[in-house]
């Protein structure tokens, strides 16, 4: 693993992320090591202004349009968005979830590989449930 800092760094940073968000993260110890380890590859940032992440993917997405997709933003979702995203089987409703926070099309998000959907899938298991 290439560390862009330590453990001990990379945890502090996400107690702050998890105070500004009035979050608890009690409990959550699986998630929170998955996210522990992206940050410390450097592969999360938070904007505390926008309350979003910014996630890197492991290898851009090339798009139909021939444009290469790096990273994706993640954001709340609103009430509205989580009760449709809930009508379908747990993978398609974490994809539905994933697409809503991203603004990305749901197609854009199935392409992307599962290591960082189980990564995207942890800061919103930590952060917005």
């Amino acid at each position: 693993m290439n560390e862009v800092m330590s453990q001990e760094v990379a945890a502090e940073e996400i107690k702050s992320w998890a105070s500004a968000l009035d979050v608890d993260l009690a409990g959550k110890d699986d998630f929170l090591e998955i996210v522990t380890k992206s940050l410390m590859r450097g592969k999360i940032a938070f904007s505390e202004d926008e309350e979003t992440f910014d996630f890197t993917l492991r290898k851009p997405l090339q798009l139909d349009n021939g444009e290469s997709l790096a990273s994706i933003k993640l954001r709340e979702l609103t009430a509205g968005q989580t009760q449709s995203a809930n009508k379908a089987d747990k993978i398609a409703t974490m994809l539905a979830m994933i697409s809503a926070m991203s603004k990305q099309p749901l197609g854009v998000i199935r392409r992307i590989k599962q290591r960082d959907i189980n990564t995207m899938a942890a800061v919103f298991a930590l952060f917005f449930s």
